[in-house]
């Protein structure tokens, strides 16, 4: 939908300004908010490119992004900037649509036994890899296997853990045998990290997979530079309706406003994540589109709970009173997100759970009391971690938050980070506070809970860890009922509110920015989209 003009409230700055700093500056992108450098810089490109005044023209189309993706290997995806460059690349079995609903695309029709403890799926025939390998069951078979290996290291392997066994039945039917009842397996292969991938290319490659990567897609991966360029180009044999772009050229871009200064020039035909102050300047330039959508992205804070400090409640519910959301909500962000509704997982999402509590009200000073009560009547010191352009307005949000902690003693470093250096961070427990988005590329709750929640998950950057919460994530990944099972998810979200395992932001709304005679793209909830069929008016 092309989103319709309303009143942005600019936080601090003026439209205009944004621009200039934008095209002037050159900011490493490892560093601290006070400009010095924190790290080895990153490749990530920050400043706008020497205009052309126009984008690649007839059907090659230059895509912008704030964050290079980490890999191209399926098994080895946990982010959605990453999943969203990939799935142009790599199919599933089957997807869900605008709606939710689960269609074929290498599965042409998929059935559960009685009890759901085994699933049999018939696949597509005629259908070959980039690389010209046949795809069929053993190839299914292989990728199910390697993204549950352990020895793959994928923290997205919870979503096969459940299948035990296959029985091929011929090279286009298998089945999927269970070790206990599961009613969604046809969401745990619909996401970005169960994409299938050619087993002789995984095979020849190895690690390097990521720059010959070869799926079934409409689109395949053309070159790819880790920290320099990334393109993708029509797949001449694919199975299906024929892509419209010739080409792909991919871009990094930190900056938000680089981005959409791209996109007014003409350098730009789709540019992701625009930040919303600059939304209404965009919109009122006849030559660019803005589509906003909302998704299953939830943005909050990570504390990590191996910190004495922060492993506190008392601690953990006197950051979340100290957090003014209308400030960031309406200030920096324009009002273009969604107020978190005491929820802890964004209200987009089937079975989230919403007014556990009335707790998410700015009070300063009770923030002051409970850090008293925790031991800490002075404050302390920390630090806050984040990325910057992987989130609309990510550094202006820390920033604001770190202002409004010292506002009750707690004085906070914010460390800008590119995306890469950033998750290797987070997944090795070097953080303290960190500014994080969680999706759900499933669609299926469940997923996100456990990702980010249970003890043990190679995604749970918290390192949070509760017997009870854990108890209650095994039980409803056994329960096929489907009013039995929203109960348990409903418990789970309760325990996470009353733990503070993470504290609540916002629900973020997926904007994106085309050139007004560009066609074809299309945003999914789970963030993923469609570059395929872009085409010029």
């Amino acid at each position: 939908m092309t989103m319709k003009k309303r009143t942005a409230k600019v936080f601090a700055m003026t439209i205009a300004s944004l621009f200039v700093l934008s095209a002037c500056s050159g900011t490493a992108s490892n560093q601290t908010s006070t400009g010095e450098t924190a790290g080895a810089a990153g490749t990530t490109d920050t400043t706008v490119p020497s205009s052309t005044g126009q984008s690649s023209g007839g059907n090659h189309f230059t895509y912008v992004i704030g964050t290079e993706p980490l890999t191209m290997d399926t098994h080895l995806m946990s982010d959605a900037n990453t999943g969203r460059v990939s799935v142009q690349i790599h199919e599933n079995l089957v997807k869900r649509d605008l709606e939710g609903n689960f269609q074929p695309v290498l599965a042409t029709e998929w059935s559960p036994n009685e009890d759901a403890t085994e699933w049999t799926f018939k696949l597509r025939e005629g259908v070959t890899f980039h690389d010209g390998e046949p795809f069929n069951a053993e190839a299914v078979k292989y990728n199910i296997e390697r993204l549950k290996d352990p020895a793959t290291g994928s923290p997205k392997s919870s979503l096969v853990t459940m299948i035990s066994d296959f029985d091929i039945v011929n090279d286009y039917e298998i089945k999927f045998i269970l070790d206990q009842p599961c009613a969604v397996i046809p969401a745990m292969v619909s996401t970005y990290s169960t994409g299938m991938m050619s087993p002789k290319a995984l095979e020849e490659y190895g690690k390097d997979y990521s720059t010959h990567a070869a799926g079934t897609g409409p689109l395949k991966l053309k070159e790819w530079i880790p920290g320099t360029s990334m393109s993708l180009e029509k797949n001449e044999s694919y199975w299906g309706k024929a892509a419209t772009a010739e080409t792909i050229d991919i871009k990094i871009i930190a900056e938000d406003s680089a981005r959409a200064m791209m996109l007014k020039t003409g350098d730009a035909d789709v540019a992701a994540n625009i930040p919303s102050v600059l939304v209404d300047e965009l919109q009122s330039d006849p030559n660019v589109e803005i589509e906003m959508v909302p998704g299953y992205r939830t943005i909050y804070l990570g504390l990590n709970f191996q910190d004495e400090k922060l492993a506190n409640l008392k601690v953990r519910e006197a950051i979340d009173y100290a957090i003014d959301r209308d400030a960031i909500i309406n200030g920096i962000l324009g009002g273009y997100v969604t107020y978190p509704s005491t929820g802890v997982i964004s209200s987009s999402i089937q079975n989230a759970k919403q007014g556990i509590g009335d707790d998410y009200k700015y009070d300063p000073e009770k923030a002051k009391q409970l850090l008293a009560e925790a031991g800490y009547p002075d404050g302390f010191t920390t630090k806050i971690n984040t990325p910057e352009g992987r989130y609309a307005m990510d550094r202006q949000v820390a920033e604001a938050i770190q202002a409004m902690l010292s506002q009750v003693g707690i004085t906070a470093e914010v460390n800008v980070l590119d995306w890469g250096a950033y998750t290797e961070a987070a997944a090795a427990g070097d953080t303290e506070i960190f500014l994080l988005g969680k999706g759900c590329a499933t669609g299926d709750l469940a997923q996100d809970l456990m990702y980010n929640y249970r003890t043990g998950e190679l995604q749970n950057y918290t390192f949070y860890s509760n017997p009870e919460y854990d108890k209650v994530c095994e039980e409803q990944q056994r329960t096929a009922d489907e009013n039995a099972r929203k109960e348990l998810l409903y418990k789970m979200q309760d325990i996470i509110h009353e733990d503070r395992a993470s504290i609540i932001l916002y629900y973020e709304n997926q904007t994106f920015g085309t050139r007004a005679d560009v066609s074809g793209l299309v945003i999914y909830p789970n963030e993923t989209i469609e570059l395929a069929y872009l085409a010029r008016k």
